[in-house]
Parts: structure tokens; C-alpha cells; sequence
């Protein structure tokens, strides 16, 4: 199936006092791949700078600049068109998505979990609904419970936690059953804000899964980063000179686009 998904993501950083010599570097343009496909995509950033893009070691495109004069005020939106299909991801995975990384070190009670699930060779969308319902039953979605230093381990200790959290303690769960996995992180089909999911490799391809909703990670959602957790991925990360604290805002919105809106842009 064929999905059209118009987005727009808007992220405004209001600054306490001035600040300068602002660097950034932002993961906000969907990934090329063969289930994903970028129509067309529009970046701003405010005040105005000059942004470079690259693509990173996991194939992220990051957008980086630099504001030397002072502001106390730094936005940015991305807007823009992705064709989303059921085309199997099947890129071989790089020997660390089988490894713990920081935020995704294993401890016994995953290694429990991990033991409870049975084979996933058996039958690997069965193995993937397992590992969910055992994650769901473990964590409870609380807002504010944890931060992104919050490792799988303290967050699976803590029964509390956001998508991040349920994506930590999936990932370490399904290394520890043999699998490569990953974490990735975009937005979904709605309104509200960025979210992060599951990719297990079984059977030669990428199983995309969404433990906070428990459902497969497919069509309704557009990916901007994957890497071994979310240190890999962080939407927006800078570096400023000047003492300030900083009040964040967010707003993602997803909406399901036509074959008009695509036409137009050629």
C-alpha cells in the first residue's frame, strides 16, 4: 500500500538571556529508503543562517549552522511530502545493532524477558507482537517520568517511561534474543509530537514496531533517524556561549496528503 503524508514540525527555543556563537545540528528531513521516499522538503530556521546538509554514519540527513550574534530566541520548521509504501527495508545491519549501546545495557529482568519470548526464528511477526505485550505489561506511559539520559534498565526498574523508553528496553530486549536492532524515531500520522520505534532484523529484513501503541511501525509513520538508541538520533542538539536557561516548544503535525499534492511539485 501507497500512503501520502504531508508534515510540518515546528520547535521554538526561547532562551532566558542573549546568547551567541549558537551551533546546531538538526535530524529533521525523512530518510531515504526503500519503504520511505521524500517528495519534496522544506527547511527554516530563525534567526536566519546559512545550514549545510550531510548525511551521517547511519544515514541520517543532519542540517548544521551556526548563529555567532546574539538572540535569545532560536526556531526551525520542516515541512514536507513523503511517499510511504510496504517495500521490505532490507539493508544488512551493521554488527553494533546486535551489541548494548549506553542508553540500552541489559539487565536481568530483560534477560527474563528475553528468555520468556520463545524463538523468533518460529515465527518472527508472532516473536515481534510477544516482545510488545511484554514491554506494554512492564511499562506504564507517564510524561515527565524519565529523561532521554534514562537508561532501558532504570526505565524497565522505574515501570514509567515515554516512547523512548519503551523503544530502550525493546531494543535491548531483542539484541538479547540474538536479534540486530535498532532504534528509530520520526513522527506519526496526528498531531502532538516527535516519536520514537522499533526496527528488529529477522529473516533478512527490518521489521518495523511501535511498542507504545503495540502495532507495526508502517505507513502512518515517517522516520527521520535510526542508530543503536537516541543519543544516534536526537531530532536537535547545539552548543551556545552565555549563561540561560532554555523553555522548549514543540508541535508535529501528520496528515494523510493526495496525488495532487505530489503532481504539484514537479
Amino acid at each position: 500500500m501507497v500512503v501520502l503524508l504531508r508534515y510540518s514540525y515546528t520547535t521554538l527555543i526561547t532562551f532566558s538571556a542573549k546568547v551567541s556563537d549558537h551551533a546546531f545540528a538538526l535530524r529533521c528531513v525523512p530518510m531515504q529508503t526503500p519503504a520511505q521516499r521524500l517528495i519534496w522538503q522544506h527547511l527554516t530556521v530563525l534567526p536566519a543562517c546559512p545550514v549545510a546538509s550531510s548525511v551521517d554514519a547511519f544515514g541520517s540527513v543532519v542540517s548544521t549552522g551556526f548563529l555567532g550574534r546574539r538572540h535569545s530566541l532560536f526556531a526551525y520548521e520542516a515541512a514536507g511530502l513523503v511517499e510511504t509504501t510496504d517495500q521490505p527495508v532490507t539493508d544488512a545491519p551493521f554488527p553494533f545493532y546486535s551489541h548494548p549501546s549506553p542508553l540500552t545495557m541489559p539487565s536481568p529482568e530483560m534477560s527474563s524477558i528475553a528468555n520468556s519470548l520463545g524463538s523468533p526464528a518460529d515465527d518472527p511477526a508472532l516473536w515481534t507482537e510477544r516482545l510488545m505485550a511484554a514491554v506494554a505489561s512492564r511499562l506504564s506511559y507517564s510524561p515527565g517520568a524519565t529523561s532521554v539520559d534514562t537508561t532501558a534498565a532504570q526505565a524497565l526498574e522505574l515501570g514509567q517511561g515515554v516512547c523512548q523508553d519503551f523503544a530502550h528496553v525493546s531494543v535491548a530486549i531483542a539484541r538479547l534474543a540474538g536479534l540486530p536492532a535498532r532504534y528509530a524515531c520520526g513522527f506519526m500520522e496526528g498531531e502532538g509530537a516527535s516519536h520514537a520505534w522499533v526496527e528488529v532484523f529477522i529473516n533478512g529484513r527490518w521489521l518495523p514496531i511501535d511498542p507504545t501503541n503495540q502495532r507495526p511501525a508502517v505507513n502512518s509513520y515517517i522516520k527521520l533517524a535510526h542508530g543503536r538508541d537516541f543519543d544516534d538520533c536526537s531530532i536537535s542538539r547545539g552548543v551556545f556561549r552565555g549563561q540561560a536557561s532554555q523553555a522548549v516548544s514543540v508541535s508535529v503535525d501528520v496528515w494523510k496528503a493526495n496525488q495532487a499534492d505530489a503532481d504539484s511539485c514537479h
